[in-house]
């Protein structure tokens, strides 16, 4: 019996945002997925969709906002907008990807709601029970 190596896993620091990239080592598809989850959850909740998007050929990045789960500093409400900035800067300098897709879970989906239009190379937005005011 073989096994065969699908993904690859990656977990480090953005200052003091601690993101774990899932990437598809069998695709040669340029195609990012950042996942955004809810307050005051942690990339626990959305690890299984980060898993099987993987499977399907994309690069899954997932992270805790800081002061969250296993991220350092201190949690603010504001400061979430600047990590996601911080992030897909970040994406777009080592990855250069085709395009990246935004899946946010509540204040995930806001945060993702008001970051995805200042994306050059937009995929698609998906919100999950997203919260909509703030």
């Amino acid at each position: 019996m073989s096994i065969e190596k699908i993904f690859e896993a990656n977990a480090f620091y953005l200052k003091d945002t601690y993101i774990l990239r899932l990437e598809n080592i069998t695709t040669k598809k340029k195609k990012i997925i950042c996942l955004l989850h809810g307050f005051p959850s942690n990339k626990q909740k959305n690890y299984d969709i980060a898993e099987n998007l993987c499977f399907l050929g994309y690069t899954v990045y997932i992270f805790h906002y800081d002061g969250l789960g296993l991220s350092r500093g201190i949690f603010s409400f504001k400061k979430c907008f600047n990590i996601m900035e911080n992030i897909l800067n970040f994406i777009n300098e080592t990855d250069q990807p085709d395009n990246i897709s935004l899946v946010g879970h509540s204040w995930g989906g806001y945060i993702a709601l008001t970051r995805f239009n200042s994306l050059i190379n937009k995929g698609k937005l998906v919100l999950l029970a997203p919260l909509t005011r703030f």
